[in-house]
């Protein structure tokens, strides 16, 4: 059931996107699956750090990187898939595919936001969900990978949140 529907998911997005050129599909594609990240976290500093809270970016960054470079890696000694076997339009990693570290790192950040501010998590929920679609999309990763981040950050961003 849930291979039928990422699958269905899958062709749904390569539909939907099929009215761009295909040069336009890879050049979006690489920007959001590499570029987006820094371009979410640089505009959530300067956001937090002259109109919120800057220690509140700083705990977000804190349970990104706690489900990046601890929780992610956990899950990696007990489970390793190999990556999707399609074309990639960009290099695939040699890790193991599940979770994303890059879908991992910034849904951390924006499950902790979820706790102070519920539209603007609501909104990094977004960019990382685009940021998973589009790994997904240039075949680094499956939809899988992505969900399981998630649950990965909302672990992630509950220690940091609660402790």
């Amino acid at each position: 059931m849930q291979k039928v529907f990422a699958a269905k998911l899958t062709q749904s997005l390569r539909v939907a996107i099929q009215k761009f050129s295909a040069e336009d599909i890879k050049k979006i594609t690489i920007f959001c699956a590499v570029y987006l990240v820094y371009i979410e976290i640089s505009l959530l500093f300067f956001y937090s750090y002259f109109f919120y809270n800057s220690f509140i970016f700083f705990l977000a960054i804190l349970s990104g990187l706690l489900g990046r470079f601890i929780l992610h890696p956990l899950v990696h000694f007990f489970y390793k898939p190999e990556r999707p076997d399609e074309f990639s339009w960009i290099e695939k990693p040699k890790t193991p595919s599940f979770p994303s570290g890059h879908a991992t790192f910034l849904f951390a950040i924006a499950f902790l936001y979820l706790y102070f501010s519920f539209f603007l998590g609501l909104i990094l929920s977004a960019f990382a969900l685009i940021v998973g679609a589009a790994r997904v999309y240039a075949g680094v990763h499956r939809w899988e990978d992505i969900f399981g981040s998630a649950l990965v950050a909302i672990l992630a961003a509950s220690i940091i949140y609660h402790f």
